[in-house]
């Protein structure tokens, strides 16, 4: 018998008794997958607009070798003319019109053929799941090409009313499939990938146990900034954590900002947001107090040369890592964390009787501490 690797013609009667887990290739990018369990399915191999695709063709039990044969050969032909095979029109039996393909629909074959490329199964079955239990319900019957942005939000914005954080990772899933359905010629845009889809996270919970951390946080912080500016030890590290404190930009943010992008004569800070989809460049005015620390911190790094603002002088041209800067103000004797700035900003504008929003009234408000006594 020839080797089952090798293209052949697949009779019935082999693809009934074949047991061996492996793939059994036949005519026109037809294979058999028999998986080690035993299930056994068709799955054709194609290029489409470039791509190697692998299209799930349905049960070996259900389909017999012949019938697969002519769907293999309707599906070449598609493709050879440019087509994709799952772009064409369904036909119900009896009837001449054409279905078009729903979200659902299309959602099945890409994990079909998600499943029948043999990588990525677990990432195929979560995504098939979390659409099938959350999305299909609710917009799974609307045509691919004819879904909207508006229909997806009201769709997110239903299950984000239950868990923000399943609607978060759907609206991903969401920009990922449709993404897809755009590189196959279902449609012309993506809708999912659109601002008025974006999940609004869930409102913060306040508990008179938080307040009470938030309130004794604030009122360290003008003592926090005074030891800061005093220790000579650790000097660029003590800044970032200084920079982070007036700034109250995202850790990571500060932690790995470079001096390309720092334009001192425009005061502004260029950098990618770090917590935003697609990596938004956001310009950042600098006030005098960021802009003297960053004059110090070029004279500690001699002219800025690792290209780290904040360089780790164990680790020549490496920046520092998360956790220093709990590490530094553990050892100053301070119960703080970098993300209790911005939690502390917070509480005091929603404490205090005006508005303290702005920089440099949190500015004022952290410099108008009384001297530490030593």
């Amino acid at each position: 018998m020839k080797s089952p690797d090798r293209p052949k013609k697949l009779s019935l009667a082999f693809v009934r008794n074949v047991a061996t887990p492996g793939r059994y290739y036949d005519r026109d990018g037809l294979i058999l997958v028999v998986s080690a369990g035993g299930a056994k399915r068709w799955v054709q191999r194609l290029t489409i607009g470039g791509r190697r695709r692998d299209i799930g063709l349905g049960s070996a039990y259900r389909i017999t070798p012949a019938a697969a044969r002519r769907i293999a050969a309707k599906n070449r032909l598609l493709a050879r003319a440019g087509e994709h095979p799952l772009a064409a029109p369904a036909v119900s039996r009896g009837s001449q019109e054409a279905r078009p393909q729903t979200l659902a629909r299309f959602v099945l074959n890409r994990f079909r053929r998600r499943k029948a490329e043999e990588k990525g199964a677990k990432a195929a079955r979560e995504e098939y799941g979390l659409m099938r239990n959350h999305i299909h319900p609710i917009i799974g019957r609307r045509p691919v090409a004819d879904l909207t942005s508006a229909e997806i939000r009201d769709a997110l914005e239903k299950v984000r009313k239950v868990n923000p954080n399943v609607a978060k990772a759907a609206r991903t899933r969401l920009i990922e499939i449709l993404d897809e359905a755009v590189r196959d010629g279902f449609r012309k845009d993506n809708p999912a990938d659109h601002p008025e889809t974006r999940v609004l996270p869930a409102p913060k919970r306040t508990t008179a146990e938080g307040d009470k951390r938030k309130a004794r946080v604030l009122a360290e912080l003008p003592s926090l900034l005074q030891v800061l500016e005093a220790s000579p030890r650790r000097p660029s590290l003590l800044r970032l954590i200084r920079f982070n404190l007036l700034t109250l930009r995202a850790p990571q943010e500060c932690r790995l900002a470079r001096w390309e992008q720092i334009d001192l004569q425009a005061r502004l800070w260029r950098f990618p947001k770090m917590q935003a989809e697609g990596g938004a460049v956001v310009e950042f005015g600098l006030l005098d107090a960021h802009i003297a620390i960053l004059e110090e911190a070029r004279q500690i790094a001699k002219g800025g040369g690792t290209g780290w603002v904040f360089y780790n002088p164990q680790n020549i041209g490496a920046p520092y890592k998360a956790n220093a800067s709990y590490k530094a103000m553990r050892d100053l004797e301070f119960d703080i964390q970098v993300l209790d700035f911005r939690r502390a900003h917070e509480y005091l504008n929603r404490t205090a009787s005006h508005e303290q929003s702005d920089l440099e009234a949190w500015l004022a408000y952290l410099q108008s501490a009384p001297t530490i006594s030593s």
